[in-house]
C-alpha cells in the first residue's frame, strides 16, 4: 500500500503532521489577509456619431459617420506587503491599417511609487500634460475622426511604444512627476515588438533613446472656491526622426455649489525636422448634467494651422453621454486647406 493510501488512523504521526500543517496554513492566511487575489474585469467604450463636413478632397459638404471603440481587458491584485499589481490590454473595436492593440502594460506600485512596463504614454503626457480642456471630448481625439485633413495642432509626447516609466507615489501635496524611456519610440502600431532596443539608422522614421520627463501640481484644496493646476515636461529622442518636445500649461477652476468653471491654456513646441509652436486656450462650464465650452488652438512655424471648437455634452445616464459640437480647422499642409464640421455623438463607457 502506497503512503498516499494509508489512512490517518493507521498513521497517527501523519495525522498530527497534517493538523500542524493545516494550522500553519491558517496562520499564514491570516498574515496574508491584506492580499487580494489577482482578478480580471472587462471595460471599455464605444463612441458613435454623425455629422457634416466640407473638409473633403472634393470640397463638397459630405455626411460623415463616426465609430470608435475599445475593449479593455484588466487584472488587479495586491500583496500583504503593500504592493499593488495591475495589467491592462486595450483592444481596438475594429482593425485599422495601423493598429489593433492600443495601450498594453503591467504596473507595480507601492510606497516607492509606480513602475510601468509596456505600451503606454510617455511621462510628459502622463504627468505633465495640463491646460487642455474641452467640453466635447479629449482635445485632438474625436476631432481627428471627423476632420479628414485640417487640424495640425496636436498633443506632444503621446505614443504607446514599448517603454519603462516611473512615477512618484501619491502624496498630499498634489504633486505628480515621473520619467520614461523608450529604446525605440517608433515601435507602435504595426511596428509593435515583443523586445525593444535602439535601431538607429534602420530607416528614416526611426527615433531611438527617447527620454521624457513630466511634472504637475494641483492645489489640494480650493481657496475661496478657486483652484490652480500647473504642469510641464520635456522629451528628447535620437535617430533620423529624432525630435525635441516641450510643454507647459495651466488651469484655473472656480467652484460654486455644484457648478464648476475651468479656464485653461497651454504651449507646446515640436523641434525636429522643422520647429512648430502650438498655443491653445479653452474654457468649460459644468452644471447639473451639462458641460459647455470650447477653445482655440494654433500652430505656428514649419506648419501653420488653426483649430476652433465649441459644443456641449449632456450626461444621459452613468457612463452614457451625448455631445454636439461645431468645429473649424485650417492648415497650410492640408490637401483641402480649411473646413468646418458639425458633429453629434453618443459615447458609452463600461
Amino acid at each position: 500500500m502506497s503512503p498516499a493510501r494509508i489512512s490517518p488512523r493507521r498513521r497517527p504521526g501523519l495525522f498530527r503532521l497534517s493538523a500542524l500543517a493545516s494550522g500553519a496554513a491558517l496562520v499564514s492566511a491570516g498574515a496574508a489577509s491584506g492580499a487580494e487575489r489577482i482578478t480580471g474585469s472587462v471595460g471599455g467604450y464605444m463612441y458613435i456619431g454623425a455629422g457634416v463636413t466640407d473638409a473633403s478632397i472634393s470640397g463638397d459638404t459630405e455626411l460623415v459617420l463616426i465609430r470608435d471603440g475599445e475593449i479593455h481587458l484588466k487584472a488587479r491584485g495586491s500583496s500583504d506587503s503593500g504592493l499593488n499589481f495591475a495589467v491592462q490590454v486595450e483592444v481596438e473595436a475594429f482593425t485599422s491599417a495601423l493598429d489593433q492593440i492600443d495601450e498594453n502594460w503591467a504596473r507595480v506600485d507601492g510606497a516607492f511609487g509606480e513602475v510601468w512596463v509596456g505600451g503606454a504614454d510617455t511621462a510628459l503626457n502622463e504627468y505633465g500634460q495640463v491646460g487642455i480642456v474641452f467640453a466635447t471630448g479629449p482635445y485632438n481625439y474625436y476631432d481627428a475622426d471627423i476632420f479628414v485633413a485640417p487640424g495640425g495642432v496636436g498633443m506632444v509626447g503621446k505614443d504607446d511604444a514599448l517603454s519603462i516609466r516611473y512615477g512618484l507615489p501619491e502624496n498630499r501635496y498634489g504633486i505628480r512627476a515621473g520619467v520614461s524611456y523608450q529604446p525605440d519610440a517608433t515601435a507602435d502600431g504595426l511596428g509593435d515588438t515583443a523586445r525593444s532596443l535602439p535601431r538607429a539608422g534602420a530607416g528614416p522614421l526611426r527615433a531611438d533613446h527617447q527620454v521624457a520627463v513630466g511634472a504637475s501640481w494641483r492645489s489640494p484644496t480650493p481657496y475661496h472656491g478657486f483652484g490652480l493646476s500647473v504642469g510641464g515636461g520635456y522629451l528628447n529622442s535620437d535617430g533620423p526622426a529624432g525630435t525635441e518636445m516641450m510643454h507647459a500649461g495651466a488651469e484655473i477652476t472656480y467652484t460654486t455649489g455644484e457648478d464648476l468653471v475651468t479656464l485653461a491654456g497651454f504651449w507646446n513646441r515640436r523641434d525636429g525636422r522643422g520647429r512648430t509652436d502650438h498655443v491653445g486656450l479653452g474654457a468649460m462650464y459644468q452644471f447639473d448634467a451639462w458641460k459647455i465650452g470650447g477653445g482655440v488652438m494654433t500652430a505656428n512655424g514649419t506648419a501653420d494651422a488653426l483649430h476652433a471648437t465649441f459644443g456641449g455634452t449632456y450626461l444621459l445616464a452613468p457612463g452614457v453621454d451625448v455631445s454636439a459640437a461645431v468645429e473649424y480647422g485650417e492648415a497650410d499642409l492640408s490637401l483641402v486647406g480649411e473646413g468646418y464640421a458639425v458633429l453629434t455623438s453618443l459615447n458609452i463607457r463600461f
